[in-house]
């Protein structure tokens, strides 16, 4: 056989100038052992509903195309299908909302969503969704559905969001015509960059602590480095690292306060500016005036 990775299937339904309704019709009944599907909104003439998929080594890798529909999955559909394999669903263009247990997700193409396919999940798209999806063995990415969520999000703003995108569609790309002798080299790499890079999104408690303290030593470094500027407060903070005031806020509680901290690191290096050079006439004015 040339190619490990294969279209394992390979669907393409058309609907046409005026039989939209068969269209889905065929979609729906080609899917049906993993979810229940029914048609929502008004659906478009010529929209298209397309499934592919390919295997590389243990990972399935699809892309998917519909108009506007509303997915179930529910127990029976995972008992029925019942595989120990989480997906990171990647949104080329489109809008899903979802309810992935108890979670409330949005498929977008600035987010890349992380679900646990054996949780019963109900999926809305109001008009139309391009997207791709990658399928993986748990134990891929080290995923524990005991200690860790059902659904998780890395940002394709992010550094670790954009080189996941980047695997994401370099895998999908090459997926067709990959020779056999490379494909579990592929699947291992990418297997070991996923886990790599979405190991702390969610990923229980420790890991979001360590997050946590990793993003405030962010934080107070940047303030280290602009204790001189007299605009640095709350609001340039959350504009820097995209953050909301409440998590500001909350990332300072110890201190008091994020204004109390600013303070107090102002009057410190006030402190050390004014013992570290010769007294002169204005010195205390120059130094309170560079610090705002």
């Amino acid at each position: 056989m040339e190619y490990q990775s294969h279209p394992v299937a390979s669907e393409t339904f058309n609907a046409l100038q005026n039989s939209p309704v068969p269209c889905f019709e065929a979609w729906a009944d080609r899917l049906c052992s993993f979810a229940d599907r029914k048609l929502v909104g008004e659906t478009a003439k010529g929209q298209t509903w397309e499934f592919s998929d390919w295997t590389v080594s243990d990972l399935q890798v699809g892309k998917v195309s519909t108009g506007g529909e509303e997915v179930v999955r529910r127990p029976e559909h995972v008992r029925r299908s019942f595989v120990e394999h989480i997906a990171l669903y990647m949104a080329l263009s489109g809008k899903r909302q979802a309810v992935v247990g108890d979670d409330v997700i949005t498929v977008r193409p600035d987010l890349i969503q992380v679900v646990d396919l054996n949780v019963p999940s109900r999926c809305f798209t109001p008009h139309s969704l391009a997207a791709v999806i990658v399928k993986m063995p748990y134990s891929a990415i080290g995923y524990d559905p005991s200690r860790h969520p059902p659904s998780m999000s890395v940002s394709t703003q992010t550094p670790a969001g954009q080189l996941l995108s980047t695997a994401i569609m370099t895998l999908c790309n090459e997926a067709a015509r990959l020779r056999m002798h490379d494909a579990p080299a592929l699947s291992t790499g990418f297997s070991n960059l996923a886990r790599g890079l979405i190991s702390l999104e969610g990923a229980g408690e420790a890991a979001h602590n360590e997050l946590a303290f990793a993003r405030k030593q962010l934080v107070k470094a940047y303030i280290e480095e602009h204790l001189d500027d007299p605009d640095l407060d709350i609001t340039a903070l959350c504009r820097r690292f995209g953050a909301s005031r409440a998590t500001i806020y909350r990332m300072f509680a110890l201190e008091n306060g994020v204004a109390n901290y600013l303070k107090e690191r102002r009057l410190v290096y006030a402190f050390h500016q004014l013992r570290s050079q010769p007294t002169s006439r204005g010195r205390v004015k120059a130094v309170a005036e560079s610090l705002g």
